[in-house]
């Protein structure tokens, strides 16, 4: 894979005017719940990769079988769903993959600070393997919530290790790995 976006979902990534350049990324990665409508000028409406969490994905929510077709028409390019975390698969993945018409990737980290990650720090690990440099938009490590604004309790970042993930990729950022736009 080559030239690779990650979108993240602050709201440090409205106003910029970045919807064409992100577009121009051969992968362009979006997390769990993203919005376009109303964001194409900020975020474009590529999205090759969309990277969700196990919960979401397996409970009640059933988040990826009930929302793909609607994301698919909305985004351009999709081809993967990465279903990334620090959980155990209790057999949900085989079944989610039987229902959609997307390629499905399942893979579990260890937690890597004692608490639950953020989708994008895993992401990140995960892309990591594939890519030499990542470019990262959108990512505040928790100073606001998503961009799309705060609905429900969802909306609102939940309790990370925001400084822990922030120095992880600052010296990611140092060693030439990872961009911050």
């Amino acid at each position: 894979m080559n030239k690779c976006i990650l979108v993240g979902n602050s709201s440090s990534a409205l106003n910029k005017g970045l919807g064409l350049h992100i577009n121009s990324f051969e992968n362009v990665i979006r997390f769990n719940r993203f919005k376009i409508k109303g964001y194409e000028i900020d975020l474009g409406t590529k999205c090759t990769h969309w990277v969700l969490n196990y919960k979401l994905t397996t409970d009640n929510r059933n988040y990826l079988v009930k929302n793909l077709p609607q994301v698919k028409s909305e985004v351009t390019g999709l081809k993967q769903a990465l279903i990334l975390t620090t959980a155990k698969d209790k057999g949900q993945i085989n079944k989610i993959k039987k229902q959609v018409d997307v390629e499905v990737t399942y893979e579990r980290f260890e937690p890597p600070f004692g608490s639950k990650p953020t989708t994008g720090f895993l992401a990140i690990k995960y892309l990591l393997n594939h890519f030499t440099k990542l470019t990262l938009v959108g990512f505040d490590f928790g100073k606001s919530n998503h961009y799309w604004g705060n609905h429900n309790a969802s909306d609102i970042p939940g309790k990370h290790e925001w400084g822990k993930e922030k120095h992880y990729i600052d010296n990611l950022t140092k060693q030439g790995k990872i961009e911050i736009i």
